[in-house]
């Protein structure tokens, strides 16, 4: 997923009508899907004391057993 993928899955986690403002963004790893391959992609949003949310977004390989810890893509506020 190229950088502004994550802004979009961003937007559309908030599914706000109003302006939306992005701080923070942190790129930690790519978030690369090979030929034939599938994985479980997961957005997070959480509630931060005032106005703000935590954005994160995460993955692991699809059908992967439920202790299988995500791997960290993106985050921001």
């Amino acid at each position: 997923i190229p950088g502004t993928g994550y802004l979009e899955l961003a937007r559309a986690a908030a599914d706000r009508g109003d302006a939306l403002a992005i701080r923070d963004l942190s790129f930690l790893s790519p978030l690369v899907v090979a030929e034939g391959e599938e994985r479980a992609v997961l957005v997070r949003l959480a509630a931060e004391p005032g106005d703000s949310w935590r954005f994160e977004v995460s993955s692991r390989a699809a059908g992967a057993p439920d202790d299988e810890e995500w791997q960290l893509h993106a985050q921001a506020r």
